[in-house]
């Protein structure tokens, strides 16, 4: 009886006992496995209740082991956006993956597999992860030249963490905007869209998506010109003044060969420049008063328009042929009397070519008389004063009366 009662009694306690852990493994619901650290920092997954946070197995179309979507997107808030907007990796999935999160990010593990690993986008159809279309993301960023050449980690920083804490993301989170990664060196001033301007392929400087407003095209040597060369007022871009002088009347200012200042010349630049650069295809044209034809076409400005004779110049051939007039000798223009005009006998090409001199009336050149050199009479000797006299009393003999000598012939006595 003794021993009856012994064993009645241990059975009682072995009955208790696993009861009793039958109990507390209910309560305690022990894990299959440890949490990946991500999961066991946040604190409402922690404890006894720790499980029903994800396996709430009241929850309608769930159970304690699978369809832990509706858990799964409750915390993981950018996920559900991506499954409402059709945008992202996560509105892509094939059916079989779309409401089963665990197929691609294991638990229970500890820290053995990452939640996020590349067996995880290969599942979803991504054989390589540095390869993925980011097209595809919100905003529908694509990736070209020097972006493309990016390691993932360079801009998704948390890409290979082992744990991250909460709200922070590997691979979302990030904004598209140009500035979210890069200094905004326009302060705000043009926006955030630096790809508009900048594109992906040219270094950064050379904005070449750039289009200059159609008031002002920037051609020639105004495109290698910076921004700051004319807008250079901090903030100011529009409403400038695109009138040449606006810029250039420093150089307008400071320009000698011709003065432009001093002739008076028009602000206009481009009346006579083009803005490849100011020395070329120059299509000044010179005043209708003065065309400049032949040789006057050979002289560079500062010829005529000298520093002390800038403006209101004669357009008289003895304003500038002075020297040459009065430096002539054959004939000698100055002693004969010749006019200053030297367009009355000269061309325009050179003193010697399309000469058009006619002697006058009363002394036609003829016979003997065509063949001799204007020296021959017009020298500044006995010969010119010859040619003066005979315009007072027209005489053959007032050149050509030959001295006597008694000593030789003589010639005929015709008077």
């Amino acid at each position: 009886m003794k021993h009856k009662a012994v064993s009645a009694a241990i059975a009682v306690v072995s009955l208790a006992a696993v009861a009793a852990v039958a109990w507390w493994g209910f309560n305690q619901r022990t894990s299959p496995g440890p949490l990946h650290p991500t999961h066991a920092a946040v604190k409402e997954l922690r404890g006894n209740r720790g499980c029903d946070a994800c396996h709430d197995e009241g929850r309608k179309g769930t159970d304690m082991r699978t369809g832990m979507t509706a858990s799964c997107l409750s915390c993981h808030e950018p996920i559900a956006r991506q499954r409402d907007t059709a945008l992202g990796i996560h509105a892509t999935l094939a059916p079989h993956l779309r409401d089963a999160c665990e197929q691609c990010h294991r638990e229970h593990l500890g820290s053995d597999i990452s939640l996020v690993s590349d067996n995880s986008f290969q599942l979803a159809g991504i054989a390589l992860v540095d390869q993925y279309d980011h097209s595809g993301t919100p905003g529908g960023l694509k990736l070209s030249g020097k972006h493309e050449a990016l390691e993932c980690q360079n801009c998704h920083k948390s890409a290979y963490e082992s744990m991250l804490g909460k709200g922070e993301f590997r691979y979302l989170g990030l904004s598209q905007g140009c500035t979210s990664c890069h200094d905004d060196a326009h302060k705000g001033e043009l926006g955030n869209d630096c790809a508009s301007c900048h594109g992906q392929e040219r270094p950064f400087k050379e904005s070449p998506l750039f289009k200059h407003p159609e008031s002002f095209p920037l051609k020639n040597a105004h495109v290698a010109a910076t921004c700051s060369a004319c807008h250079t007022e901090k903030g100011v871009f529009t409403g400038l003044v695109t009138n040449c002088r606006s810029c250039h009347q420093a150089q307008y200012d400071k320009t000698t060969k011709p003065h432009h200042a001093g002739t008076g010349l028009s602000t206009d630049c481009a009346a006579c420049h083009s803005d490849a650069a100011w020395d070329k295809d120059v299509a000044f044209i010179h005043p209708a008063a003065f065309p400049l034809t032949g040789g006057h076409d050979q002289h560079s400005c500062n010829t005529c328009h000298t520093a002390t004779r800038l403006t209101k110049l004669s357009s008289a051939c003895a304003a500038c042929h002075q020297d040459d007039y009065d430096g002539t000798k054959e004939p000698s223009h100055a002693t004969t009397g010749m006019s200053t005009s030297c367009a009355d006998c000269h061309g325009v090409n050179s003193w010697h070519d399309d000469t058009t001199f006619q002697h006058p009336r009363t002394f036609e050149l003829a016979g003997a008389h065509s063949s001799v050199t204007c020296a021959e009479c017009h020298s500044p000797d006995q010969a010119q004063q010859n040619v003066t006299a005979f315009a007072t009393q027209q005489s053959c003999a007032t050149c050509h009366m030959l001295p006597r000598d008694s000593s030789g012939p003589q010639p005929p006595m015709h008077a």
